[in-house]
């Protein structure tokens, strides 16, 4: 036999050894890797999503404008600055993943992304499929207790090619998860381009009245942003029943927040439904003038006011459109706390409010003198004072020295004696002298 016969039957045969070692280590999963790994701590990474980005150590942003870190750097990441005030880059690059294990037992998960900086105290197993790593650390989500639940979502999340929804489905309905956990599953399953079917599955979360109500607020949230012109009318639904008023506020909310006319029109009808419960009502008022709201949505709730028996919804109408401010809203508020068949506290609230939605000193210094219940003089000394101007002092200055109240004197005497200005030290050392 040659020399080269020889060296390549050598080859053949080391080949052949090597080759079925290979494919197994091919073959094995992320989660076999992990059992036959030694005691202690691991890490391993893998490719991020796109828009992922970090500094490789201490912070990192999900792409959605979502960053997290350590406090003594996370004041400095919106800024692009470091502590020194330098200017870093948010870094694409890989994420790497830490378990912190006792023994085999995993009891935390850290991660970092950007430039790796591998833990020489932690054992490599260097980088693996980015649908391998989300899979295994979604099992963990779905299989752990405590901290390592927790903690495993997030870079699961930032997995390039990973294909989550079904996992996180099954962990958001799952009731022995921690329901911060499920919460957190929901959170970004709205997040994700999903299907009507998804959208589905968390509109049965969010009407099941046995579901922890921080599980069923994060599902009726979701719903709105998965698919929002198709959760319209459910919504809807939900907010129209009054046997659970807690979801119908809490889908009233998730209403107000789309941008749909659709959905602006929903809270609409229910602002001008006056069979609906106080509470129901207020929330659509509440909702209807939050992210979206116009000068119609403004005249709806001034023309339906008479119409609102409940101290609910007179409460939201009027806060709201204190507000909202403008020469209408601020004419209307001063109508309500001239009404004297209105009740007092309603009427205290338009006048705690007023310097808020804008209404003029000098209309409010008019006022006064309107007012007979010496609760509505009270609060109406106080917006005078917190106003600062000239107008409202010469008011205050009158009502000290001239008003046949003597609480309310003394009120009014205790406001000025906070001021500094010179006129109002020299009145207040007359009175004393007097």
């Amino acid at each position: 036999m040659t020399h080269h016969a020889r060296y390549f039957m050598k080859a053949t045969l080391l080949f052949g050894v090597l080759l079925p070692a290979h494919r197994t280590l091919e073959a094995q999963t992320l989660s076999d890797r992990i059992a036959a790994a030694p005691a202690g701590s691991l890490q391993f990474n893998y490719a991020a999503r796109a828009g992922a980005c970090g500094d490789g150590r201490t912070w990192f942003s999900t792409g959605s404008g979502s960053w997290y870190g350590s406090s003594g750097s996370s004041q400095f990441i919106n800024a692009n600055m470091n502590e020194s005030g330098s200017r870093v880059d948010c870094q694409s690059g890989p994420v790497r993943v830490t378990l912190v294990r006792m023994d085999r037992e995993v009891v935390d998960v850290a991660v970092q992304v950007g430039p790796l900086s591998p833990d020489s105290r932690a054992h490599d197993l260097g980088s693996v499929s980015g649908a391998d790593a989300s899979a295994y650390l979604l099992q963990l989500v779905a299989r752990s207790d405590g901290k390592p639940s927790r903690a495993a979502l997030l870079p699961a999340m930032l997995a390039d090619g990973a294909q989550p929804t079904n996992a996180l489905l099954s962990i958001a309905r799952d009731r022995d998860r921690p329901r911060e956990t499920r919460r957190s599953a929901i959170s970004w399953l709205a997040r994700e381009e999903n299907s009507g079917a998804v959208g589905d599955a968390l509109l049965a979360i969010a009407r099941d009245a046995d579901e922890q109500q921080i599980v069923r607020g994060a599902a009726i949230s979701a719903v709105a942003r998965v698919d929002a012109t198709r959760a319209i009318s459910p919504l809807v639904q939900l907010a129209q029943n009054e046997a659970d008023p807690w979801a119908a506020q809490q889908a009233i909310e998730a209403l107000g927040r789309m941008s749909e006319p659709q959905a602006r029109n929903a809270i609409r009808v229910l602002i001008a439904r006056a069979e609906l419960s106080d509470g129901i009502r207020a929330a659509a008022v509440t909702a209807s003038m939050q992210n979206f709201a116009t000068a119609a949505d403004a005249e709806l709730l001034r023309a339906r006011f008479a119409s609102m028996t409940g101290e609910k919804s007179r409460a939201a109408a009027v806060s709201a459109l204190a507000s909202m401010g403008g020469r209408t809203n601020a004419a209307w508020l001063l109508g309500v706390a001239s009404n004297s068949s209105l009740s007092t506290a309603q009427r205290r609230q338009a006048i705690t409010m007023s310097d808020r939605a804008g209404v003029p000193v000098r209309d409010l210094a008019q006022l006064y003198d309107k007012l007979e219940a010496r609760e509505l003089r009270e609060a109406l000394l106080t917006v005078l004072a917190s106003g600062g101007t000239e107008t409202g002092t010469t008011k205050l200055l009158e009502i000290a020295s001239r008003d046949t109240d003597v609480q309310i004197r003394r009120r009014a005497i205790s406001l000025l004696s906070r001021r500094e200005e010179p006129r109002v030290q020299q009145a207040l050392q007359a009175m004393v002298t007097k």
